[in-house]
């Protein structure tokens, strides 16, 4: 809901009895509603399985890493499976031999829809889940199809073959799990049969599926591609049909621990590397300085065709204040970049910002930050308090303009000053936290009782702005209602739990109301509230400069540099969106003669105003009332005017008059 008004700033040179009425006109937007503060959303159901066997391969773990929700609030999850009999909800499955992976649907409200698994006799790997707003789920991943046995890829099956051997696919599958297409590239015989991996799956602004691809030989050709050299490269598959549109190189090179990647709507890609030894990024060498520890990373963007643009290092042969690092995949919009990190124990230099933790100068400390997504310049960090070991997930944006994380906390949590995340953990719990993405400010954070927490934890927003965490624990984990999961066997398993203030799948924004109480000298004051549950409210001043509202119905002034229009909005955010009640604001500065001999009588005034024209000039008569609302407005000719105004109610009025030369003076007048 959007309100406009005008305020104006005048010099006048009133008669004293005047002075303190015309030095300005206020326009009022009328208040009368109260404002409720949202309780902490809670966690509203968990769900989860996995297998009563550990993975075999070292690069799987039975943990939700990739999310993903459409339109109507289903959520999808992906999660690999060790070797052993499954239970995944009402859905069991005895394994089709070693490692498997499953990809599974539940709706808004935690029932589950579907579940279809992945595998061969050997060892096959998730690579990545993305989901479109119509429920199309794109999966991709290593599953051998080969003379071995046969292929399984959800309900599409490849029979054993003795003219194919090749793993890696991509598969569209639509809301209801079926099979849309399914796309295997490279050479049918492979004389390697691991040429290259791919390593995780991101969607680009036209919906197409970019896949980055670690090729370990080279020169080569690859389904009709020249790979110059081995390295990384970014495929692109197209999301109609899965046919592969481009195979681009990208221009970072090196041994990573892990290298995660984001699309954005700017068309960028943005990359994070942690370092084992040394790596290079665009024309730069980077090289991890410590023995045995990560303290050398990195955030790049790169563009469409995976050309250098900038890079942000931390560690290595950056001198530092304290070892950091950047951690997990980055989030990246059109304008900036969201990242997590650490900072080594008592203090931290994060990108020129020094950070510390007085609670806890033994553990690493967790930092969330902002980054411009054009230069890279650091915009704010923040670091959580904690007296535990604590480890942060990747994190996403909702529709509100918040940023949402989860991560693994061991005793407790504080954000900003004092709002602790509870419950107190004796061990590891999980937990769930908003930020808003201006001011990196906490909205909330929420734990949830778990025995054995997990980390890995990976979060995603319905349109509704419901929030979706994946990742895995080990023993069981509860709602915020006491109902529990419980460990299926082997050290992990993987889960997907909601949060929110309901489980109605709906979601209503709280209403701002603004209000102009003053404008005097440029300073603009002004008070607000909302109806609603919220969890933030802020003014901005339309002059890129905003504050945090901490008390309805309270004033606060704001001071402007110069003259202009400006957009003044109190602004709400929940977790179902924002909401903007706006006033726009005129700064002049007029300087005006004073009319001295226009009379107006009488005053008060209960039928006919008078007003007695001494100068000869065409006068332009208006009459607001006291919320600044325009009732009347005529040009007179006349010497002397008369204007009815019997049927104004009572009360206070203002009567401008303006002569054709700009001259102008205003006149408080009171109807009985």
């Amino acid at each position: 809901m959007k309100k406009s008004i005008t305020v104006k700033y005048f010099n006048l040179k009133a008669p004293l009895f005047l002075r303190g009425w015309a030095k300005f006109i206020l326009f009022y937007l009328l208040l009368n509603s109260t404002i409720l503060y949202s309780q902490t959303p809670k966690w509203q159901w968990a769900r989860g399985g996995g297998s009563n066997m550990d993975c075999n391969a070292n690069i799987n773990t039975e943990s939700c890493k990739w999310l993903g929700v459409d339109g109507n609030g289903n959520v999808y999850g992906m999660s690999a499976l060790g070797t052993g009999f499954t239970q995944i909800d009402s859905s069991t499955f005895n394994g089709y031999s070693y490692d498997d992976f499953a990809v599974f649907s539940y709706k808004c409200d935690g029932l589950l829809r579907w579940v279809r698994y992945y595998g061969s006799p050997g060892n096959d790997v998730p690579a990545g889940l993305t989901v479109d707003n119509s429920g199309n789920v794109f999966v991709s991943g290593l599953v051998s199809v080969s003379q071995s046995g046969n292929a399984h890829f959800g309900d599409t099956i490849i029979p054993s073959t003795t003219i194919v051997n090749k793993s890696h696919f991509i598969q569209k599958l639509d809301s209801n799990g079926h099979s849309k297409f399914l796309f295997l590239p490279g050479p049918n015989i492979q004389t390697i049969n691991d040429i290259c991996d791919f390593l995780q799956m991101e969607t680009d602004c036209q919906g197409n599926q970019c896949v980055l691809v670690h090729f370990w030989y080279g020169p080569t050709n690859w389904n009709g591609y020249n790979i110059p050299s081995k390295g990384y490269y970014i495929l692109k598959f197209d999301k109609n049909n899965g046919n592969l549109m481009s195979l681009k190189k990208i221009d970072i090179s090196g041994n990573f621990l892990a290298l995660e990647f984001c699309t954005s709507k700017n068309s960028n890609y943005y990359f994070l590397g942690n370092i084992i030894d040394t790596a290079k990024v665009g024309s730069h060498i980077i090289t991890c300085n410590t023995n045995g520890g990560i303290d050398s990373s990195f955030v790049a963007c790169l563009d469409s065709n995976g050309q250098y643009l900038w890079h942000r290092q931390i560690g290595g042969n950056v001198q530092q204040i304290g070892n950091c690092a950047f951690a997990l995949k980055p989030f990246a919009d059109s304008t900036n970049i969201y990242v997590t990190g650490g900072g080594n124990k008592k203090g931290a230099d994060f990108l020129g910002q020094v950070l510390t933790n007085p609670l806890d100068t033994t553990h690493s400390i967790m930092i969330i930050a902002k980054l411009d997504a054009f230069n890279g310049n650091l915009n704010w960090a923040i670091r959580l308090k904690t007296m535990s070991y604590t480890a942060l997930s990747r994190l996403s944006k909702m529709d509100n303009n918040t940023l949402v994380g989860a991560g693994e906390y061991g005793k407790y949590v504080i954000l900003n000053n004092n709002d602790t995340v509870k419950p107190y953990a004796t061990n590891g719990n999980l937990f769930v936290y908003n930020l808003d993405c201006q001011t990196g400010y906490a909205n909330w954070g929420i734990g949830t009782k778990t025995n054995n927490g997990g980390n890995d934890a990976y979060t995603t927003t319905t349109y509704k702005n419901n929030i979706y965490v994946g990742g895995m624990y080990s023993d069981s984990l509860y709602d915020s209602y006491g109902n529990g999961i419980h460990s299926t066997g082997g050290s992990s398993d993987f889960f997907i739990a909601k949060i929110s203030a309901t489980n109605d799948c709906g979601c209503t924004k709280a209403m701002p109301k603004a209000q102009v109480i003053s404008l005097l000298n440029k300073t603009l004051t002004v008070k607000g509230n909302a109806t609603g549950t919220l969890d933030s409210l802020y003014w901005f001043w339309g002059d890129g400069t905003h504050t945090k509202y901490l008390t309805q119905n309270s004033n606060i002034s704001h001071t402007y540099q110069n003259s202009g229009t400006y957009s003044v909005c109190l602004r709400t955010y929940n977790y179902c969106g924002t909401q903007d009640s706006c006033t726009q604001v005129i700064i002049t500065g007029i300087n005006e003669t004073e009319l001295k001999e226009i009379k107006t009588y009488p005053n008060p005034v209960n039928n006919n105003l008078t007003i007695e024209n001494p100068y000869y000039k065409d006068l332009k008569v208006t009459i607001l009332n006291s919320m600044g609302l325009l009732l009347f407005q005529k040009q007179y000719e006349n010497q002397t005017i008369t204007i009815d105004m019997s049927m104004y109610a009572p009360g206070v009025y203002f009567v401008e008059i303006q002569t054709n030369d700009g001259r102008k003076t205003v006149k408080k007048v009171v109807k009985n």
